[in-house]
């Protein structure tokens, strides 16, 4: 499943005409992996030791793209005056306390 999510999130990046760069697909298996809803922040800091030459404006770019796509979801500020994102695109409910 996880490798379905990549291949999608693949596929849309270069339909929106990105390269798909070494950090890209990073972010994209990042996101395929997470359980939790993670901020380009923490996308930022857990592939930036790995992959220094990518940016946090190369994070934020790549999740608005796949979120403009519909391949991501937002759930928005949970406390935290950070978005945050989903990268299951399966209905169901994000309850925030």
């Amino acid at each position: 499943m996880q490798e379905e999510r990549v291949k999608g999130f693949v596929r849309g990046l270069q339909q929106a005409g990105l390269r798909v760069t070494s950090g890209r697909l990073a972010i994209c298996h990042l996101l395929a992996q997470s359980t939790k809803h993670p901020t380009a922040t923490y996308v930022y800091e857990r592939l930036h030791t790995d992959f220094p030459a990518l940016s946090l404006a190369t994070v934020y770019n790549t999740l608005n793209t796949l979120l403009a796509l519909g391949l991501v979801g937002e759930i928005g500020d949970v406390g935290d005056h950070q978005r945050h994102y989903d990268s299951n695109s399966k209905l169901h409910a994000n309850l925030v306390c």
